[in-house]
C-alpha cells in the first residue's frame, strides 16, 4: 500500500479529483466512505500496487512518478 497525500479538487457521486502536487493532479471513483468530504479539504489515499498497475497509463504514469521522482 503507497499512501498519497493530496487536496480534493473535485468531487461528486462518481469521482474524485485530487491534485497530489502542484502539477500533477489524479481522478478516482467515488467510494461512500468520500461522503463527508468537500472541495479544498486534505485527504491521504492509500493505493496499492495492483490499483496502480491497473489505472489508465495517464494515471498510472502520475502515481509512478510520484513514488519513484525522476529528479
Amino acid at each position: 500500500m503507497i499512501e498519497f497525500k493530496g487536496q480534493i479538487t473535485f468531487i461528486d457521486d462518481r469521482e474524485i479529483t485530487i491534485k497530489l502536487s502542484k502539477d500533477k493532479s489524479i481522478t478516482l471513483p467515488f467510494h461512500p466512505d468520500l461522503n463527508d468530504f468537500n472541495i479544498g479539504d486534505s485527504i491521504s489515499v492509500g493505493l496499492d500496487r495492483e490499483f496502480i498497475s491497473n489505472s489508465s497509463p495517464a494515471a498510472s504514469n502520475i502515481l509512478n512518478e510520484l513514488i519513484n521522482p525522476s529528479h
